[in-house]
């Protein structure tokens, strides 16, 4: 029934159209918010938002310095304790 009042009413196709790319939207925006936020928290938990350094790979290099750190003291209370019961 549905089908046949879309091929009657064209409207309902430009409707659902509509529905269809507010939804595919909707999904992109969230996606894009969480990057942004991963951003927002890395800068700050790193401070990257001050950085005097300039040019691409220079600021590639500072920001792949600082998280190698940021995963270095992640990781070290299980490397420190598997340390412990090898010995």
């Amino acid at each position: 029934m549905e089908e046949a009042a879309r091929k009657k009413n064209p409207k309902m196709n430009v409707i659902d159209g509509l529905v269809r790319r507010a939804r595919r939207l909707a999904e992109l925006f969230n996606k894009r918010w969480s990057v942004e936020r991963l951003f927002n928290r890395a800068k700050e938990w790193l401070m990257l938002d001050g950085l005097r350094i300039r040019g691409l790979e220079q600021v590639t290099i500072h920001a792949a310095l600082a998280f190698m750190a940021m995963l270095a003291v992640v990781r070290q209370p299980s490397w420190a304790s598997s340390r412990a019961s090898c010995g």
